[in-house]
């Protein structure tokens, strides 16, 4: 399971692996390097690639477990790591299905839905706080941080209408809204640009009020999926899908999926009907 930008496994997969674990799976939470009870200096520093490698090595172990099947291992992801799956699954082709719920599958999609709605000016100042975070790395110096999410008029990373509010929901209370500022200046793989290669069933959850990553990339996504791609729409915001009936209906709708993946060499058929 891949939480998003800046979690941890603190903060919202226990509910998840609960469910899914009385449903009949086995699951694997983790926390990427540099966050949670992993290790890794700077604290709180993003890298995709990182990222990616560490979800890499989580399907790794639990294929060296002997309880695991090696060939039935599905990719969770939500958020900010969503996309993941669909990188990961270009190279291994024995992962079962991956599961994309409320993500941020396309990055071009998602800046310009920012920028649109904040201005290109507001971000700029961003820019020069990833400049002082690669300055003070290269004297020694502690990191530079900005906040994850922010109320408006606050310099941060994602300042949508009700994002700090939404955020302050799912945070763990050991949850620490900030980033390393050089995720600013990083550039990072885009999920869509991989959606054509992936060969196993993904299930891409759209939250069709989403303000933070834009459901336009989802959709997108889904289209390059071609038949390997399966939608779900919800009419609700990005943070909605995490909590009362519209966690309940998304994780089912998630675990019967699974299932058909698992047991059916015709998905296609079986959960289009």
């Amino acid at each position: 399971m891949n939480t998003g930008i800046g979690g941890t496994k603190d903060m919202l997969l226990e509910r998840y692996a609960k469910v899914f674990n009385s449903a009949g799976f086995a699951v694997m939470t983790y926390d990427y390097r540099h966050f949670g009870k992993s290790d890794g200096h700077p604290r709180q520093l993003y890298s995709m690639n990182k990222q990616i490698e560490d979800c890499t090595a989580a399907i790794k172990y639990a294929r060296g477990r002997k309880e695991i099947h090696e060939d039935k291992i599905i990719i969770w992801g939500t958020s900010g790591g969503a996309g993941y799956g669909l990188i990961v699954a270009t190279l291994d082709d024995r992962i079962a299905c991956l599961s994309c719920q409320c993500g941020a599958l396309d990055h071009k999609a998602d800046s310009r839905m920012a920028i649109k709605r904040d201005g290109f000016l507001s971000y700029l100042p961003l820019v020069f706080h990833g400049q002082r975070d690669k300055g003070r790395q290269r004297f020694g110096l502690g990191p530079h941080h900005l906040p994850i999410v922010g109320k408006p008029g606050i310099p941060a990373i994602i300042k949508a209408p009700g994002a700090y509010e939404g955020y302050s929901r799912i945070a763990s209370e050991d949850a620490k809204n900030k980033l390393c500022a050089q995720i600013m200046l990083t550039p990072h793989k885009n999920p869509i640009d991989y959606a054509q290669h992936v060969k196993c069933p993904v299930l891409v959850q759209i939250c069709e009020n989403d303000n933070v990553a834009n459901p336009q990339g989802s959709q997108n996504t889904e289209k390059r999926l071609g038949d390997k791609g399966f939608v779900k729409k919800y009419p609700i915001g990005h943070f909605d899908i995490y909590f009362g009936e519209h966690f309940k209906q998304s994780i089912q709708d998630q675990i019967v999926f699974f299932k058909v993946c698992i047991i059916s060499s015709n998905i296609y058929q079986l959960y289009k009907t």
